[in-house]
């Protein structure tokens, strides 16, 4: 079973989640770090909201996670890249790409 460490950013604890559902209030997508037993942690967002009887008691919790290792890799290599073009001299970052005939040619 994976354990709750949180974000740096905005830490979330298992207790957290659990005072959160007790209380009625719905979690959307909300960062998180999870750990396995061999220590491995990775990214996730998960959504939590309690189930509400006729009465309005909770009876119940649905709590979902989506792994987001790719996303986080992907964000970095996006930074990575905005911040080598940020280096380039003015001309090479505001010049236009020439296009080939081809594309012109679909263009109206």
């Amino acid at each position: 079973m994976a354990k709750i460490i949180g974000e740096k950013d905005a830490p979330v604890t298992a207790d957290k989640v659990k005072k959160r559902l007790k209380s009625g209030e719905t979690s959307m997508n909300t960062p998180l770090t999870m750990s396995t037993k061999e220590r491995k942690e990775f990214p996730i967002l998960y959504s939590a909201a309690p189930i509400k009887d006729n009465k309005g008691n909770i009876t119940e919790e649905v709590i979902s996670g989506t792994d987001i290792t790719e996303l986080r890799r992907r964000e970095a290599e996006l930074n990575l890249c905005s911040a080598r073009s940020k280096r380039l001299p003015g001309e090479y970052r505001s010049h236009p790409r020439p296009q080939s005939p081809a594309v012109k040619r679909f263009q109206p």
